[in-house]
């Protein structure tokens, strides 16, 4: 069944693997979430076939700097690395990247192939084997065409680190699972070795892509994880990083909306009406003190959003339009 990238609205861009009788939940829902929303897993379904994978906007709620191109599968003989055999290789439009899912654990999980791309609108494979993409800008800037990207052979490459947490912040007794599960080697030479660091002055090695750890003290730390490749152990990986928020829990309130042209209408917005909003209840049990509150006002437009009103600071505030 195909693989199909699937330009989402200001939140999420995802790949689908359609199957006839699926429903992807369009216009419903985006990503992994309900439409609009950048929810947090475990990610439920709703009752609709869950994406191949998918992946959040740089900002969310902008509808511009985002968008996914689908792919194909390298499933050639032109000599890549055989850690790229029946990888998916994907694009992204406005970020410039491609970069590959490979099915491992029963799961498909991303790495980095390839940064820099300028307007990328379609890859696919070529009769050669090797992996070709189409580059355009625009009608007057001649950087348009097709390229390919062929592989020709090195010593030893450097792996490439992932590392993922869960969960990102709790109370002080939290046991956190780092995971460095998706870090691979052009070669394949695995498996690996990982160097923790849990940025609080605490290490650990490790022969295994897990690891746990408590932080003794409430402050953001930024952990990461370094992959040793068995091939050449002098080549290490770039460091991997993720920031974690021990002895800190997220705040919590409720939002107060008063539509004061006409307080019937609270559910459907009308031009001209004049809404006032409030944050009430505001706590930080971390802190003790009421935490800052932002507020961001985004215009719906069908299934996707546009940026609407910028940053509001402050309990309080009032929209006219």
């Amino acid at each position: 069944s195909p693989f199909v990238g699937d330009v989402g609205g200001g939140v999420w861009e995802e790949i689908d693997q359609v199957q006839s009788g699926l429903d992807y939940g369009h216009p419903e829902r985006e990503g992994y979430c309900p439409g609009g929303v950048l929810c947090s897993p475990p990610y439920g379904n709703g009752g609709y076939a869950n994406p191949v994978y998918a992946y959040a906007h740089k900002a969310v709620n902008t509808n511009f700097d985002s968008a996914v191109i689908g792919g194909d599968f390298y499933i050639g003989t032109a000599g890549y690395p055989a850690a790229y055999i029946n990888n998916y290789f994907f694009s992204d439009f406005a970020r410039g990247f491609i970069d590959r899912l490979s099915y491992i654990g029963g799961q498909w999980v991303r790495s980095a192939f390839a940064t820099g791309g300028n307007g990328i609108i379609g890859l696919k494979r070529g009769s050669d084997g090797n992996l070709y993409y189409i580059a355009f800008t625009s009608e007057t800037i001649r950087q348009d065409g097709i390229r390919r990207i062929r592989y020709t052979g090195s010593s030893n490459q450097r792996p490439t680190a992932q590392i993922s947490v869960t969960p990102l912040s709790g109370p002080l007794n939290t046991v956190y699972t780092f995971s460095a599960v998706g870090s691979t080697d052009p070669e394949n030479n695995i498996p690996f070795s990982y160097f923790w660091d849990f940025g609080d002055g605490t290490t650990a090695t490790t022969t295994t892509p897990t690891t746990t750890h408590t932080y003794s003290s409430a402050t953001n730390e930024i952990a990461s994880v370094t992959v040793t490749d068995h091939g050449n152990p002098a080549m290490n990986s770039a460091p991997a990083t993720i920031t974690v928020y021990p002895g800190n829990t997220a705040p919590s309130g409720t939002m107060v909306l008063t539509n004061t042209t006409d307080n019937a209408r609270i559910t459907t917005f009308y031009a001209g009406d004049t809404w006032n909003f409030s944050a009430t209840g505001i706590t930080d049990d971390d802190m003790g003190n009421p935490p800052a509150v932002t507020w961001e006002i985004v215009f719906h437009h069908q299934n996707h959003t546009h940026p609407f009103i910028p940053l509001v600071q402050g309990n309080s505030g009032q929209l006219v339009n």
